[in-house]
């Protein structure tokens, strides 16, 4: 799933793009393949895996390799409840807001989908079942509507004419319960689908602008001109204590 939220190509900024080609740039491994020559004009297209394209399978390891060491991280802050942080690290944040979005929603959308295979796949065949019902009994019922129109007042002595009429209200009789047995089961079906279906909720969404973990200049003098000092103050009493002992 992670492979192919990568290959994926979502609207930034204006701009149809792959995802991958995105990671790529923000990791740096554009700027080392365009050093090669096999390399340089290559460009992750939006598709599924096997792609097909041996160059394009391979690299998309690399990046998938990457960011499951590097970047992503799936968490359960509190083992009491069913809750998951997941979170991306990288220096292009529009990416990692919509890698994590996208992401997530793939994952949420294949646990469902796993949870309720059986209960969607029954309904799915009761539903089949309901409509092709449905339209055997409305041609039964036209015709039935046709033969009494091809002989609206038949001759009580000759019962022959009357058997195909006969034959289509028997018809009409027969898939109608046919019909209320199926679409019985399809509601209770429904009833099933909804009671298996998981409660998956996002309880937070990433806000641009992203949490920054690149040091400040400001802060960054700050922590040296005190490490400076703790340093300096460190070697000056252990300068001390070694004159005392001897």
């Amino acid at each position: 799933m992670i492979t192919q939220t990568l290959l994926s190509k979502v609207d930034l900024e204006g701009e149809q793009v792959v995802l991958a080609n995105r990671y790529a740039m923000a990791s740096g491994f554009r700027a080392d393949w365009d050093e090669e020559s096999q390399l340089k004009d290559f460009s992750f297209a939006a598709t599924a895996l096997p792609s097909g394209n041996s160059l394009q399978d391979s690299l998309i390891q690399v990046l998938y390799r990457h960011i499951v060491k590097k970047s992503l991280t799936v968490v359960k802050p509190d083992k009491k409840l069913n809750i998951i942080q997941v979170s991306t690290k990288s220096t292009d944040e529009l990416f990692a807001k919509t890698f994590t979005e996208q992401l997530i929603h793939r994952v949420m959308n294949f646990y469902v989908e796993t949870k309720t295979k059986k209960e969607q796949d029954n309904l799915n065949i009761l539903t089949h079942q309901v409509d092709s019902v449905r339209k055997a009994l409305y041609a039964a019922i036209g015709g039935v509507a046709a033969a009494t129109d091809a002989n609206p007042n038949p001759n009580r002595a000759l019962q022959q004419l009357g058997v195909s009429s006969q034959r289509r209200r028997v018809d009409v009789q027969a898939n109608s319960a046919i019909l209320e047995e199926l679409v019985k089961n399809q509601e209770l079906a429904k009833i099933s689908l909804r009671k298996e279906m998981p409660i998956l909720q996002i309880i937070d969404r990433p806000i641009l602008p992203l949490e920054s973990d690149v040091m400040g200049p400001i802060k960054g003098a700050l922590i040296g001109a005190f490490l400076l000092v703790f340093l300096t103050a460190s070697a000056l009493i252990a300068r001390v204590l070694l004159k005392s002992i001897h």
